[in-house]
């Protein structure tokens, strides 16, 4: 019984006898003479001396490859510029022609509440060209941009610099049309279209940062759609102010605007540094 038990715990390995060395051993013996033999090795090998000749040659052949390799000009930045209006989709450009032309000519059709069309107008008049901001982050690209030439800050730095041109001639645009049609004055003009526009603008750029991957076109129209609700209910309270608070109004409201604006964009644009 007792026998039985022992043998339950294992085997017992006897300790070596005298002149005997153990596997242990053995092995460390081997490592050692390795160990010896790679440094007798290294020892040997001699590090090779270059001669003069062979050194001038290596130098040359080196200055001829260089003047192979073509250096990449310097790109201006009018050049960006044209380079990155031609990735811009045309149906972006069909979708801001056709905002402004649907804008006027409700306008037209609505005489009477042309200021209060110009307001809810505004927010969708803007829309168009943002879905093209965010396809770099909603098509997974941005990282891939990022080590192209251009890296995505400057293209995003790029289509800011497009997309605030096309807007400028949109609101140049529909401010002749507003006031030789309409009849519409250029304070009117910035209270019930330049307003609410940027500040359009302002909640699309903070659903793009806040979004990122997950901001799409449907997005930015649900955003678009609840932020013309809010410039309609805006025209008709500005309405109702007398006319030295709506000059205040309309120089107070361009200035803070244009400062979200340009806060936005600065914040957009550190997203393509980062």
């Amino acid at each position: 019984k007792n026998h039985g038990s022992f043998h339950s715990y294992g085997e017992v390995k006897a300790p070596p006898r005298n002149g005997e060395t153990s596997g242990d051993s053995r092995e460390g013996g081997n490592t050692v003479k390795e160990e010896e033999r790679l440094k007798e090795c290294l020892l040997r090998n001699e590090v090779p001396v270059i001669r003069q000749e062979k050194r001038n040659t290596l130098e040359q052949l080196v200055r001829e490859e260089q003047q192979k390799i073509r250096l990449l000009p310097k790109v201006t930045i009018v050049k960006k510029f044209f380079l990155q209006a031609e990735y811009i989709s045309p149906w972006a450009w069909l979708l801001q022609i056709f905002a402004v032309v649907l804008t006027i000519g409700i306008l037209i059709a609505g005489e009477n509440n042309e200021k209060t069309l110009l307001a809810t107008a505004a927010p969708f008049v803007g829309i168009a060209l943002f879905p093209e901001l965010v396809k770099s982050f909603h098509y997974d690209m941005w990282e891939l941009e990022q080590s192209c030439r251009f890296n995505l800050r400057e293209i995003m730095v790029m289509k800011f610099l497009i997309f605030g041109i096309a807007d400028l001639a949109t609101v140049v645009i529909l401010g002749v049309v507003a006031g030789n049609i309409l009849s519409v004055t250029w304070i009117e003009m910035v209270l019930y279209f330049l307003i609410p526009f940027q500040l359009a603008n302002v909640g699309y750029m903070i659903t793009i940062r806040l979004g990122k991957q997950r901001c799409s076109g449907y997005m930015l129209f649900a955003v678009g759609l609840l932020q013309s609700a809010m410039a309609g209910f805006y025209a008709l309270y500005v309405e109702c102010l007398s006319a030295w608070i709506v000059q205040g109004l309309a120089a107070a409201g361009s200035v803070i605007s244009t400062a979200l604006c340009i806060y936005m964009i600065a914040k957009i644009v550190k997203i393509g540094s980062q």
